[in-house]
C-alpha cells in the first residue's frame, strides 16, 4: 500500500523547482514559462486523456490502467482509496497509432511555439545586459531546446523510428502500442507526450 502525505509536485523535485523558477520569472515580466508549464503540464494531458477516453468508447483504442491502493491523510484522518493510472494506450492499427501521436505532438509543438512567441513579445524592451535580458536568454534557450526535442520526436514518428509492440487481448483482437528507445531505457509514447520536455 502506498502513502501520500503531501502534494504530487513534491514527488518530482525537478518539476517543483522549475515551477518555482517560472513563478520567479513572472516577477521579471515573463509569463511565458508559467504559461507553458500550465498548458503543457496540465491542460494538454487532460485533453489527451479525454481524447483517449473517447477513442476507447468508440473501440479504436484500448486503455490499460494500472490500479494501486493508497492511504491518503485528509485533515489527519487516514482514508484508503484506489487510484488508476493511465499507461501507454493501444490502438487498432500502426497507422492509427502514428496518426494519433503525430497530431498530439503537433499540438504540443504549437504550444511550445506560442510560448516562444509570447516570450519574444514580452522581452522586446528588456536590455540585454540586465537581469531581465539574462532571464530572457535562459528561457529562450530552454524553449528552443524543448522545441528541437519535439521536432526530433515528430521526425521519429513520421519515419517510423520507434518500437511498435503488438498485443493480443483475451478476446483475440490485436492492438498496437509505441515506445521510444533511448540509451538507457524505453519510454512510452504517452509518457513522452505528457512530459514537459
Amino acid at each position: 500500500m502506498n502513502y501520500q502525505t503531501s502534494a504530487l509536485w513534491f514527488y518530482h523535485p525537478f518539476y517543483f523547482l522549475a515551477f518555482l523558477l517560472c513563478l520567479a520569472c513572472t516577477f521579471l515580466g515573463f509569463s511565458s514559462p508559467i504559461f507553458y508549464m500550465l498548458i503543457a503540464g496540465l491542460v494538454l494531458p487532460v485533453i489527451v486523456s479525454m481524447r483517449l477516453h473517447t477513442l476507447s468508447e468508440s473501440g479504436n483504442a484500448w486503455l490499460m490502467k494500472e490500479r494501486s491502493d493508497w492511504q491518503v491523510y485528509v485533515n489527519g484522518i487516514p482514508v484508503q482509496e484506489q487510484r488508476s493510472t493511465l499507461s501507454n494506450p493501444c490502438f487498432t492499427s500502426p497507422q492509427r497509432l502514428q496518426q494519433f501521436y503525430l497530431r498530439a505532438f503537433i499540438c504540443k509543438l504549437v504550444i511550445q511555439l506560442a510560448a516562444l512567441i509570447m516570450l519574444l513579445n514580452q522581452g522586446k524592451e528588456a536590455a540585454w545586459l540586465s537581469i531581465e535580458g539574462l532571464a530572457e536568454g535562459i528561457i529562450f534557450c530552454a524553449l528552443v531546446l524543448i522545441i528541437v526535442s519535439t521536432v526530433r520526436t515528430l521526425r521519429m514518428i513520421s519515419a517510423q523510428q520507434w518500437q511498435i509492440q503488438a498485443i493480443t487481448s483475451t478476446a483475440g483482437s490485436h492492438w498496437y502500442q509505441a515506445f521510444f528507445v533511448g540509451r538507457k531505457q524505453a519510454q512510452s509514447a504517452l509518457g513522452r507526450l505528457c512530459s514537459l520536455v
